[in-house]
């Protein structure tokens, strides 16, 4: 939760896989740490739990509508205008992408705060 200091557990900790960023967590390890802060009997709980939140975001996002969760951040779609560039390392040769809706993700003061204070 935000507020709350979460404590990995050891199974979490160790296997986690290293990026250039940091530590990246897998779904799984993911649903254990979920299952230990919600206080879920199950980790099919844990799972239902996060895949309800998951999919009632992108429900949200696919019909343009933003999710704003106070304290943790805000979930929008934005749209790319489509572009034309130049392929790296093939003179002459470019590339064309169309316009599109993407998904965005803006921190709030909280999260950016908790982060900042556990680096």
């Amino acid at each position: 939760m935000i507020g709350e200091t979460a404590t990995l557990p050891a199974k979490v900790q160790s296997n986690n896989t290293k990026t250039q960023k940091g530590v990246k967590m897998k779904k799984a390890e993911f649903v254990d740490l979920v299952q230990k802060q919600g206080g879920y009997q199950t980790k099919k709980e844990a799972e239902q739990a996060l895949n309800a939140v998951t999919n009632a975001i992108t429900e949200a996002l696919t019909k343009k509508e933003d999710v704003a969760l106070i304290g943790f951040g805000t979930f929008t779609t934005a749209f790319q205008k489509g572009k034309t560039g130049q392929i790296p390392g093939k003179p002459g040769q470019t590339y064309t992408t169309k316009d599109k809706y993407v998904p965005k993700f803006k921190a709030g003061k909280k999260l950016k705060e908790m982060v900042e204070s556990a680096s």
